[in-house]
């Protein structure tokens, strides 16, 4: 991967196809089929009749959106058990982080029915790791660089602050405790300002079954919760 040749026009993938299987892998009606977000060969595509990459016996197709193929062509090598083949391409603007690289690439034959590349599924590391300034950097400008494991830790380390410092959000500017018992809220009365009416009719909106109102006195009630303007 290499974002900084073209200064984020364009960046450039290596791809090796290796076959783990026990039957070799001949030039034939096949393709493999996988997401990009960016327009693939953006010099040659989209094109209906495909862009074949020099060199490498490989023709890359646009076939709609996000999806493209690639398919061999006459030349391609008969790939025997754990032999590899290596070919380069070039995709629109960069990608600068592994996740940029869709999983789950399948391959498909008009014969046969399409399956995925296991090496390729989600959660599997398909992708090498970006190791270099060329790879993680969208353009020559950008003055990203990925946080090591010291820097995470020392961003988000937090210090124990033994207690909260504000026991209820937004805080009340006075607080005066009656009792050391457990505030029940079963039957409680909202008392309020004509300012706060919407604010006591949310609560009881919300907890209807626990909760009435009274507006500015609350005659008789014994557990009730004021809430005044200050």
């Amino acid at each position: 991967m290499d974002n900084l040749k073209n200064n984020g026009m364009k960046h450039k993938y290596s791809l090796v196809l290796t076959n783990t299987g026990s039957n070799i892998i001949k030039h034939g009606n096949w393709s493999i089929y996988f997401y990009s977000f960016y327009m693939v060969e953006p010099d040659h595509l989209p094109a209906a009749e495909g862009y074949t990459l020099p060199h490498y016996f490989l023709k890359v197709n646009h076939i709609k959106g996000c999806l493209f193929s690639i398919t061999p062509v006459a030349g391609f090598p008969n790939l025997g058990f754990n032999q590899s083949h290596y070919s380069e391409f070039f995709a629109q603007y960069w990608d600068a982080t592994k996740t940029d690289v869709m999983p789950n690439w399948y391959v498909a034959s008009p014969s046969l029915q399409a399956v995925n590349i296991q090496s390729t599924a989600t959660g599997r590391n398909f992708v090498t790791d970006f190791r270099s300034v060329r790879q993680w950097k969208r353009n020559r400008e950008d003055q990203d660089n990925p946080f090591t494991a010291q820097q995470r830790y020392r961003r988000y380390h937090v210090r124990d602050l033994k207690k909260a410092i504000k026991l209820i959000v937004p805080t009340p500017k006075l607080v005066r405790i009656l009792s050391n018992n457990f505030l029940g809220i079963q039957n409680m009365t909202i008392l309020y300002e004509a300012q706060l009416q919407g604010v006591a009719d949310y609560i009881t909106g919300e907890n209807f079954d626990r909760f009435s109102t009274c507006y500015n006195s609350c005659v008789g009630k014994i557990n009730y919760i004021y809430f005044k303007l200050r």
